[in-house]
């Protein structure tokens, strides 16, 4: 039993829809026919969610949990978990969307369902993802991972492929990041699947930024705009327009940084997309610091941590306080910088962010230089050099032209 979607309606037609289960659901209640009233509820919390109305469409789904459970329906009541989860993401409480994935885990388990749990894990390792636990990201990926191979499913395969990539990009781990996304981005593209084969580009685009390589960069994600563009994707169009600043940013071109991170938050705000609103006000705020408005960067740098706290998103949460305590820095404040810089170095370490804690460590060092503190500013910046060289020894795998933007691994200073 699967809810039933009215995509090829008018907002209002879908409107009307809602009104005529809204009128058949007391009478199924009052007649005892629980079936009939589970299947209306979830037609109910699937037009909502179409609509985009998730408050509404959590409040149907959740209604429809005792009622699978009467039933006794099992795999329903797994798929219905799995939904809300799903749900909770779109209002950003990851923590939530977990506690559900949890239990559809748990349910899929008792029924021997191989591929819902192999759903349920990518699920679980996307959620992890975002909040920053991407050691338990990559858990759960591997489990996916397992299964889809197990069961011959390549598209799916692909798909997992790139998010522990992803993930390994996150850790600075850039050549086993590089490995998993050429492995996805090949099987995407023999079983064309178009949408996926986008993120690939995507992600792929990203890690040539933190290479070093910009314009190798913007190839790639120009390729990936294409294809959302192609696909009317407004949320990949977003996070792929950030990346895009990034690059951009490299290459000092900050008008144009400006108006691609510009175009990304608007799309952000337009569907809801809290993690991608709060990566592209750090970065709106990172142009207003390299311009020394520096009250203009505290105020989106203070906006995107609202967000980022609100998500549950520790990895991100992490950079913003470093780049705090830049402008605090570059403003007179030094016990204010050094504070935020220990804040970011403890988030880092918690996630396992090797560049972020060497980015962190860098800072304070300049910071014990600038208060002529030389024993510390040395202590600081030799445990920064020692996590950069962990990074570099990973970066020997990749390929010699890779291996070239070694020298780009600088500190935000």
């Amino acid at each position: 039993m699967e809810a039933t979607k009215i995509n090829d309606g008018t907002s209002e037609k879908r409107q009307q829809a809602i009104a005529k289960y809204l009128e058949a659901l007391p009478l199924f209640r009052a007649e005892s026919r629980t079936y009939w009233e589970a299947l209306t509820l979830i037609s109910i919390g699937g037009i909502y969610n179409d609509l985009e109305k998730y408050p509404e469409a959590l409040s149907y789904r959740q209604q429809t949990i005792p009622v699978f459970t009467k039933l006794g329906d099992i795999k329903q009541l797994a798929r219905l978990l799995s939904s809300i989860g799903k749900t909770y993401e779109k209002l950003g409480d990851f923590k939530s969307a977990i506690a559900s994935y949890e239990q559809a885990i748990s349910t899929r388990k008792s029924i021997r369902d191989p591929l819902g749990e192999a759903i349920t894990f990518n699920n679980l390792g996307i959620a992890y993802d975002v909040i920053g636990q991407s050691k338990i990201a990559l858990k759960f990926y591997q489990q996916a991972l397992n299964v889809w191979r197990e069961q011959g499913n390549r598209k799916e395969e692909g798909n997992t492929l790139r998010n522990i990539g992803a993930v390994y990009r996150k850790l600075s781990q850039y050549g086993q990041a590089l490995t998993f996304y050429q492995q996805g981005l090949l099987i995407n593209q023999e079983v064309g699947d178009r949408r996926t084969e986008g993120n690939t580009l995507n992600s792929i685009g990203l890690l040539y930024v933190n290479l070093g390589q910009p314009t190798k960069a913007i190839d790639f994600l120009q390729r990936s705009l294409a294809i959302a563009q192609g696909r009317k994707d407004l949320r990949a169009q977003s996070s792929i327009l950030s990346n895009m600043g990034l690059a951009y940013k490299r290459l000092n071109n900050l008008d144009q940084a400006l108006q691609v991170y510009s175009q990304a938050f608007k799309l952000a705000q337009e569907t809801g997309d809290l993690p991608s609103q709060s990566i592209t006000l750090n970065n709106l705020a990172s142009i207003a610091l390299d311009r020394k408005q520096y009250d203009e960067a505290i105020d989106f740098f203070q906006s995107a941590l609202t967000v980022v706290r609100k998500v549950g998103d520790r990895l991100t949460e992490a950079t913003i306080l470093n780049n705090i305590g830049l402008v605090y820095n570059r403003t007179g404040k030094a016990d204010r910088a050094f504070a935020t810089y220990q804040q970011s170095l403890l988030l880092n370490r918690q996630v396992g962010n090797r560049r972020g804690e060497s980015i962190a460590l860098s800072n304070m060092g300049s910071l014990m230089v600038q208060q002529k503190k030389i024993e510390l500013a040395i202590y600081f910046y030799k445990l920064s050099v020692n996590m950069r060289e962990s990074i570099r020894k990973d970066i020997r795998s990749l390929s010699r032209e890779d291996q070239s933007a070694n020298s780009n691994l600088k500190c935000n200073t």
